[in-house]
């Protein structure tokens, strides 16, 4: 989270970043709501860094981290007008109309669209696997601790994608 909050402090001349989409949860959910100007809003969907890199649940590990997350005081949202959400996916996937309204707005976003996403900086990918055949394989990657970008699942020869 050093490298984090000085690399976020660089990137930004020092302003702090308008928004944060975080994933990892931990320390690096403080380092991040540390790292937002006022104004600023962070946006936390999971908790990757709760759960242990290759296979098999560290319980030990789940509740320590568990029991040492961070806490935010409402006074620090107020005082600084920090806007904080968080959202499940799982829940969106019981959300069809929703789910797909908001995929396409990424997608929108990512081919360069005109709307109010239009400047959001693209992700990096780090490593493509096709759904299909190696979604195993890229969850026991993501597990592993070592990736660097987005994994993708490749979805591109499901018939009901195609249309």
């Amino acid at each position: 989270p050093q490298d984090y909050t000085s690399l976020t402090e660089l990137a930004t001349a020092g302003l702090g970043a308008d928004m944060i989409m975080e994933c990892l949860g931990g320390k690096y959910f403080q380092a991040s709501f540390d790292c937002l100007n006022s104004r600023g809003a962070l946006v936390t969907y999971g908790s990757t860094s709760y759960v242990s890199p290759g296979k098999g649940l560290n319980w030990v590990r789940l509740v320590v981290r568990y029991l040492t997350r961070p806490r935010i005081d409402p006074g620090q949202l107020t005082s600084r007008n920090i806007r904080l959400g968080g959202f499940n996916l799982i829940f969106l996937t019981e959300r069809q109309d929703e789910l797909r309204q908001q995929l396409q707005d990424c997608i929108d976003c990512l081919s360069g669209g005109t709307g109010e996403l239009a400047n959001v900086t693209r992700p990096v990918i780090g490593r493509v696997f096709d759904f299909a055949t190696e979604t195993i394989h890229a969850m026991e990657y993501f597990k592993g601790g070592q990736t660097v970008g987005k994994i993708v699942l490749d979805n591109a020869n499901n018939p009901l994608v195609r249309g």
